[in-house]
């Protein structure tokens, strides 16, 4: 897999910011109740662990492994 393009990772950061916000309503929904002290930080901390995951994927350069 190849690094996605600097505008795909603001639209890939757009539904992760959603995503986030929403995903504390769905837990309460659930009956699981996170204080907000604990979730924000915790869902920061995986939003940045994902994009730098995301930027260590090689760029697309056109060069391929050898035997693909």
């Amino acid at each position: 897999m190849n690094r996605p393009s600097p505008a795909g990772l603001l639209v890939a950061l757009a539904f992760a910011i959603v995503f986030v916000v929403e995903g504390r309503t769905v837990l309460g929904m659930l009956g699981f109740e996170v204080p907000l002290s604990v979730y924000f930080p915790v869902a920061g901390l995986l939003l940045v662990a994902m994009f730098v995951g995301l930027l260590l994927l090689p760029k697309a350069d056109g060069k391929q492994a050898v035997g693909t």
